[in-house]
């Protein structure tokens, strides 16, 4: 069992569902005896990337759009490479939106690429920042599952109908 929980406390639902809105993840078990971290969340309930997934998709966008744009370091800041940037960025990102990165198949709406000259006056360039700006549209978790069963009557709509 984990530390100091026993496990009727924590497969227990009611614990569970109290624990969980505290961005506290608790432990489960699968009916085969494993046990498992369930849920999502982070302990951090503000920014915009709330969830274990999202984060950590973030993440490795991050880190491999830094390894990708080091090409540009010490080359000149200007208009013209501030946009082959953003076009390697956008099709680093397609790519990911292609494995199911983001909430939409669409580009413009499952992410932006902005490394425009409003981001980055002439007090950047002199600097040597070159600003580029992205936003992603994250999938989002399932954190709660809810089933509505019904009595199924189409038989008698059908006969009523007839």
């Amino acid at each position: 069992d984990p530390q100091g929980l026993s496990e009727h406390q924590v497969i227990d639902m009611k614990t569970r569902n109290y624990v969980y809105p505290y961005r506290i993840n608790p432990f489960n078990r699968t009916s085969g005896g494993l046990w498992y971290i369930d849920g999502s969340k982070t302990l951090k309930s503000t920014g915009n990337f709330p969830s274990i997934g999202e984060r950590r998709g973030v993440i490795f966008i991050g880190q491999s759009l830094v390894e990708g744009l080091q090409v540009f370091r010490h080359r000149f800041n200007n208009h013209a490479n501030r946009q082959k940037a953003d076009r390697g960025i956008t099709m680093f990102l397609v790519g990911e939106m292609n494995k199911g990165a983001f909430r939409s198949t669409n580009p413009a709406d499952a992410f932006f690429v902005d490394a425009s000259d409003a981001l980055n006056p002439v007090m950047n360039e002199f600097a040597g920042i070159m600003t580029i700006r992205i936003g992603l549209a994250t999938n989002k978790p399932t954190d709660w599952i809810v089933l509505l069963i019904t009595q199924d009557t189409r038989a008698l709509e059908e006969s009523l109908a007839a």
